[in-house]
């Protein structure tokens, strides 16, 4: 189910969703933001500029209602193999989509990855 599935389902539960950037970039923050808002989605919290990012965006996905994390692109979450994986598989467990903006926000599925520049 890609983002735009997610804004015309039937439910009348809003759409609870994070903002991850994990750095100091306010105006990629902001445009998630912004895309988060047109997509109906209620925004938790925004990530960025935290000492551990990669730990908070899992207590979140552990601990809050979230339904979906969006980020820029996946490797806004990290450019690291296994931390990656990690988080993917977090996600699956907890049954949080992470929607990347550079895949035209369609949800990232944990696939097995070879290093290389796709997953």
């Amino acid at each position: 189910m890609n983002i735009s599935e997610y804004a015309n389902r039937e439910n009348d539960e809003p759409l609870v969703g994070l903002i991850f950037v994990g750095n100091s970039n306010s105006k990629i923050a902001d445009e998630l933001e912004a895309d988060a808002l047109r997509f109906g989605f209620e925004i938790t919290d925004t990530i960025m500029d935290e000492t551990h990012p990669i730990d908070m965006l899992k207590w979140y996905m552990k601990n809050t209602s979230i339904m979906a994390v969006l980020v820029r692109d996946i490797l806004d979450i990290s450019s690291d193999k296994e931390v990656l994986l990690d988080v993917l598989n977090e996600a699956e467990r907890q049954g949080v989509r992470i929607h990347s903006k550079v895949i035209g926000w369609n949800a990232v599925k944990t696939v097995p990855w070879d290093g290389g520049n796709g997953c």
